[in-house]
């Protein structure tokens, strides 16, 4: 039949397309995968069992961390949990915080650029360059708020049920992190680096 032809020159521009994008998302995962499987990694397997050293409740470091820095992490744990505390009015969610004081440890856990990572809402993996109070206490705040909400975030790959402006910007309140306070924003202001505050409209869309 004389539409034969076209079905068949048409089945073959369909498979030449499911080719393509499968061979897209095979780069994408190739690209992505390794840090992607490591990450899955951390959040499955117990940090002892990735190599991790316990240094206190629900705190674990490298090997290799120094003592000073082992110090100082267990002492930002326990001033993080007081500001989730004292602004939730406490705390139940009970995150394993994951402290790298080098950036391969980081990478090693599923890590890269960051300061700070939440995995679900059982894991926490901080970097080197965010050894601080704030940076810890903004990922634990989004553990808390998760766990509290229920939002359905238990997992990796898990699709948050809230805005990730209002996720984002309650941690910023709760972290009270210095390059985020009325300070820098007013200092900011004045040397006219201050960026424009998109419209409460646009704060209705989930990303």
């Amino acid at each position: 039949m004389a539409f034969l032809p076209d079905m068949q020159a048409s089945s073959k521009r369909g498979a030449m397309k499911k080719r393509k994008y499968l061979g897209l998302w095979m780069l994408i995962v190739l690209l992505s995968g390794c840090t992607q499987v490591n990450r899955a990694k951390t959040y499955l397997i117990s940090p002892s069992t990735l190599g991790m050293e316990k240094i206190a409740p629900h705190v674990f470091v490298n090997p290799d961390m120094s003592p000073a820095d082992r110090e100082k992490v267990a002492g930002i744990a326990m001033a993080a949990k007081e500001k989730i505390i004292n602004f939730y009015g406490g705390v139940i969610s009970a995150p394993d915080i994951l402290a790298c004081s080098t950036q391969a440890s980081f990478k090693r856990l599923g890590g890269t650029s960051q300061r700070g990572l939440l995995l679900g809402t059982s894991k926490i993996l901080i970097s080197q360059k965010g050894l601080t109070t704030p940076i810890l206490t903004h990922e634990w705040s989004h553990a808390e708020l998760r766990a509290r909400m229920d939002a359905k975030m238990g997992g990796v790959f898990g699709i948050s049920s809230m805005p990730t402006w209002f996720d984002e910007g309650l941690a910023v309140v709760v972290s009270e992190e210095p390059s985020h306070s009325e300070k820098m924003m007013k200092a900011k202001s004045i040397l006219g680096n201050l960026q424009q505050i998109p419209p409460p409209g646009r704060l209705k869309c989930w990303f």
